[in-house]
Order: structure tokens, then C-alpha cells, then sequence
């Protein structure tokens, strides 16, 4: 999950919708584990950069509609 977080950010949004579904279901099978799983820092530090990753890839989708209705307009 980390290393798709980080390219999530890094790639402007491409890997970022799969680090959050991805660090989501992770962190329920630590969760459900009872501690018999590690790990749950980098889960989270994934999720978190796959959120910022998604919030860049939707700002991204936005300016680039936005550029090409005015360019057309």
C-alpha cells in the first residue's frame, strides 16, 4: 500500500484510487488479525498518500475540463 501511495502522489493520481481501496481492506485484516499481523503504520501512511493522490487526480480532472471547455468556448 505504501509503495502505491507513493506513486499515487508522485504520478499525479494514477495509483492513488488503488492505494486507498487496497490500504482500506489491509487494515481490516490487521483489525480482524488481533495483532497477529504488522505492518499497520505503512498501511496507513499508504492510504493516506493514496487520499492526497486522489484529491490531486480529481483537482487534475477538474483543471483539465476546465481548460479545455474555455479553450473551446
Amino acid at each position: 500500500m505504501l509503495i502505491l501511495g507513493v506513486l499515487g502522489v508522485l504520478c499525479r493520481g494514477a495509483c492513488a484510487p488503488f492505494a486507498r481501496v487496497f490500504g482500506v481492506r489491509a487494515l481490516r485484516e490487521i483489525d480482524a488479525a488481533g495483532g497477529i499481523f504488522g505492518g499497520r503504520h505503512q498501511v496507513m501512511i499508504g492510504l493516506v498518500l493514496g487520499i492526497i493522490g486522489s484529491v490531486f487526480l480529481v483537482f487534475g480532472g477538474v483543471v483539465f475540463s476546465l481548460l479545455v471547455i474555455r479553450s473551446h468556448g
